[in-house]
């Protein structure tokens, strides 16, 4: 588990649901939240929480995380996709690296 140790630095302990849903963006990213949902057979409300938390605004008013930004889509605004920041795509790089360090041990 040495390889998410970059999910222990932010303020608040993650739970394993936002990192599981932080992951599935990264694996394939820039789908519409429902999507999301439906992979990880999770509600849509539910998971709009989690990416909001690991977006720009936490729960109660605090600020978020900032790994990922919902976007509305040009074509249709009432669709939405996820995407990575650069300091989500900063994360995603520390895992890799610990990753493979761990498992060239």
């Amino acid at each position: 588990m040495s390889a998410l140790m970059p999910f222990n630095d932010f303020q608040t302990q993650m739970p394993l649901a936002y990192i599981l849903s932080f992951l599935a963006v990264v694996r394939d990213e820039g789908k519409p939240i429902g999507i999301y949902a439906l992979e990880l057979d999770l509600e849509r409300f539910i998971i709009g929480r989690y990416f909001q938390v690991l977006g720009d605004r936490g729960r109660h008013g605090t600020p978020g995380l900032g790994l990922v930004k919902v976007k509305r889509t040009r074509a249709y605004p009432f669709k939405t996709e996820v995407h990575l920041t650069a300091k989500g795509r900063a994360v995603v790089a520390q895992v890799v690296q610990n990753f493979r360090r761990s498992t060239q041990e």
